[in-house]
């Protein structure tokens, strides 16, 4: 998260997580096996990705403060 929130900084953006969103990356990157790879892997696909489509088409302004929070499905929703 620390690579994601440098490169909002660039932009003047902010970035929180709720607990429901990190539950959620987390129950999806949860494994013993691997480590935290599944866990990057999460926040990239389902993190990272969301955002960059979402400041693409125009959602997600400059000096914003993007707040993240994860339905019920887990589906993460990001409020700016």
């Amino acid at each position: 998260m620390g690579i994601l929130r440098a490169r909002l900084a660039e932009r003047k953006l902010t970035l929180e997580l709720t607990t429901t969103a990190k539950e959620a990356l987390a129950a999806e990157g949860c494994s013993l096996d691997y480590g935290a790879r599944p866990l990057a892997r999460a926040i990239q696909k389902r993190g990272q990705h969301l955002l960059a489509l979402t400041s693409l088409a125009g959602d997600i302004r400059e000096a914003r403060h993007i707040r993240i929070d994860a339905s019920a499905t887990g589906e993460l929703i990001f409020e700016a």
